[in-house]
Formats: C-alpha cells, structure tokens, sequence
C-alpha cells in the first residue's frame, strides 16, 4: 500500500519553481520505489485544473512482506 502526506502551507502553481521541484521530487521517489519493488509504481492524481498548496510531503510505502519506507521532502 502506498500512502502519501502532503503538509499544505505555501501557495503552489503548475507553473511555480516549488510545483517543479515538488513533481521532480514525488518522481524521483516513485523512481526509488520501484527500484525497491518493480510490483508497485507511485501515481501522481494531480489535476491540471487546480493550484495546490503543497509545502512538504512525506510518502509512507508498505511493501507486500511488510517492509515499510518513509521518504520526506527537505
């Protein structure tokens, strides 16, 4: 199962650097996952439709022998 935490503080845009750097870091992270178990890949359900308030994240994977991951943003 994968769950994913996003803390909601600073105004977020498609367009802004913190949206880039906050995308390229969720892809980096779903990269590792499926590193760790090629079974499982991270989705983003991001609309384009809407600006997010995404200031960090925390994503929390539990693999199907129980193993748990945490990967934080900085």
């Amino acid at each position: 199962s994968v769950t994913l935490y996003f803390h909601l503080q600073d105004s977020l845009t498609k367009r802004s650097t913190k949206y880039k750097t906050f995308h390229r870091k969720l892809l980096q992270v779903s990269r590792m996952w499926q590193l760790i178990d090629r079974g499982t890949s991270l989705r983003s359900h991001m609309s384009d439709r809407h600006d997010y308030n995404i200031d960090k994240f925390e994503i929390q994977f539990e693999s199907e022998q129980g193993m748990k991951y945490t990967f934080l943003s900085p």
